[in-house]
């Protein structure tokens, strides 16, 4: 059925069903709680069952405007804008809705300049996957400014951090259950030795990290690589042991409180360095923004093969249809 509105004829078949299948993807979105806060409350497996099924139920309206917009960019894809009003629930509904709504109209402007006629189930293979860089941009950016303006998202992050950060430490070390006092005669060993550990193996993954990133780049000259292994190695060498150093100050000018469990003195001595390294300023905002940038780009090979498959489906039906 198609509807004159003004000089432009517009497919009411075809913006139902995009307005439609955009309701569709977000409809995660109503079901679980996938707020940073919740997640670091303990709700990751929520969190796991929202990204399987939007997953599945988002590459539907990229697939569908794909096979629409093969010849032309369609202007039914403004349909999608039926999921904005959602954005009054929240900051993350809008984020969603909006990335989901730019993201279409992106998808419908490349797929008519990426088709040559020949290959369409490469055409929706390079477009699809649109959909998912402008979401993880708008999420990540959102992620970031949450994270800056929620004192209750700071206290969930840094909490987490220093209690997996603690757990690992004390595994590491074999000392959990252990009491000890201030000023007792194993507490400074116990104390260097878990701070040395702790700073060691954060430089350790902070460097595998960074060197999965500069490899997936491909834009760092060998000299650069180098560059950066000697960084981290010199970090790896003056690091833990001037860490260990300013514990052992601490605990030298530290009054006697009573025994304490090990667990608790860790936590006492990891929390302060956690909530410095995690202050909701630039460097560390960047790095939430990275984080969610690169968790939804590993979704993005098996989005594009779901919406290739869904866009080749599609068109079969309206072919027949």
């Amino acid at each position: 059925m198609e509807i004159s509105l003004g000089d432009a004829d517009w497919s009411f078949k075809d913006l139902f069903a995009v307005s439609v299948l955009s309701l569709v993807a977000v409809a995660p979105l109503l079901i679980f709680d996938i707020s940073i806060g919740a997640f670091f409350r303990g709700s990751i497996g929520t969190f796991v069952k929202f990204l399987a099924a939007s997953l599945v139920l988002l590459p539907l309206p990229a697939a569908y405007v794909t096979s629409i917009s093969t010849e032309k960019f369609r202007k039914e894809t403004v349909g999608a804008a039926v999921v904005l009003p959602l954005s009054v629930l929240g900051l993350y509904y809008a984020a969603f809705t909006s990335g989901l709504f730019l993201g279409l109209l992106l998808i419908s402007y490349k797929s008519r300049s990426v088709y040559h006629g020949d290959n369409f189930g490469w055409t929706s293979f390079k477009t699809v996957g649109s959909v998912l860089t402008v979401l993880a941009l708008v999420l990540g950016a959102t992620a970031a400014f949450s994270y800056q303006s929620s004192p209750e998202m700071q206290d969930d992050l840094q909490g987490a951090l220093t209690n997996t950060t603690v757990d690992i430490a004390i595994e590491y070390t074999g000392i959990s259950g252990q009491n000890i006092a201030p000023g007792g005669g194993n507490m400074e060993d116990i104390a260097t030795q878990l701070s040395e550990n702790v700073s060691r193996q954060s430089i350790l993954m902070t460097e595998k990290a960074v060197f999965r990133a500069v490899e997936e780049s491909g834009s760092f000259t060998e000299q650069q690589k180098t560059l950066l292994r000697s960084t981290f190695s010199s970090s790896s060498r003056n690091i833990p042991g001037n860490l260990s150093n300013q514990v052992q100050e601490r605990l030298d000018t530290e009054p006697s409180t009573g025994e304490m469990d090990v667990e608790d003195l860790a936590r006492s001595r990891v929390k302060p360095l956690i909530e410095k390294v995690t202050a909701p300023e630039t460097p560390f905002l960047v790095l939430i923004f990275l984080t969610v940038l690169s968790t939804v780009y590993m979704f993005k090979l098996p989005f594009r093969f779901l919406g290739s498959i869904y866009a080749l489906i599609i068109r079969a039906v309206r072919k027949r249809l």
